[in-house]
């Protein structure tokens, strides 16, 4: 009975010895999977960095957030600034029509020019002035994203590119499109400083307000003109009494000659 016994325990020794044999063969298996699959993100890493580097610069969230917003205020400011100088044409054509319509009632009703045309000025003139500092206001808020865009582009969009190109007959032109718009000198282009909406909007406006004072100013003066136009018309219309009546070639029975009777 012990023989077979040793021989059993002997055979279990033996499995024992293999499956040891066994779990250090797969420790060492596991441990090269695992060599393996770090060698494979390493490479996978390395290959993410050069493709990152060959590849264009992309914009963070934190830069496209800065630019989405200042954008979205400049082309709302800039929107808003042009719809009130549309404003602005509509009410000078309405003012032109009223003053218009008092300058001709005037020739007929000498108070209603003397006094209609100086009131319908100052109230243009008021409103005017109103109209300006809605526009000295959105310029300045245009401003704002103005400066936003111009650091945008000098420090992110065209850092690393040259920073001039030939554009035809505009000869060379800073790269950025607001920069270098901002960058025309007075002395160097004085007409393109001039040609603006920064500047051709409130000239217009005080223009009109200059035209608007001046026939306030000169409203008596303008009622006379239509009053002595209006008077010239119609002495010209109507035959003066005085003029004497065309003579009536008519011969009087007295005066008529007589027949010799037959």
């Amino acid at each position: 009975m012990t023989e077979p016994l040793d021989e059993l325990g002997k055979r279990i020794a033996r499995v024992d010895e293999r499956i040891v044999d066994l779990a250090a063969k797969a420790d060492i298996a596991d441990h090269k999977v695992n060599t393996l699959v770090g060698a494979v993100e390493n490479l996978r890493k390395k290959a993410e960095g050069a493709e990152a580097k060959s590849s264009k610069p992309t914009i963070d969230e934190i830069t496209q957030l800065q630019f989405d917003y200042a954008w979205k205020w400049f082309d709302h400011h800039s929107r808003q600034r042009i719809t009130m100088f549309n404003y602005f044409v509509v009410f000078v054509g309405i003012v032109a029509t009223a003053l218009g319509v008092v300058f001709k009632e005037a020739s007929t009703c000498p108070n209603c020019g003397t006094v209609g045309l100086p009131a319908i000025c100052i109230a243009g003139i008021f409103i005017a002035l109103i109209f300006l500092g809605f526009d000295v206001r959105n310029k300045r808020l245009v401003s704002y994203g103005q400066a936003t865009l111009i650091w945008i582009e000098k420090n992110i969009i065209y850092k690393d590119v040259s920073s001039e190109i030939v554009e035809g007959r505009w000869g060379r032109l800073n790269l950025g499109i607001l920069a270098h718009d901002h960058q025309v000198k007075f002395k160097t282009a004085p007409l393109k400083c001039l040609v603006r909406h920064s500047v051709l909007i409130p000239v217009t406006i005080c223009v009109c307000i200059v035209a608007f004072g001046v026939v306030a100013l000169f409203a008596s003066h303008l009622v006379e003109i239509a009053a002595t136009g209006a008077k010239t018309k119609v002495e010209i219309s109507t035959p003066s009494a005085s003029a004497p009546a065309p003579a009536q070639n008519q011969t009087s029975p007295a005066a008529a000659p007589q027949t010799p009777p037959q």
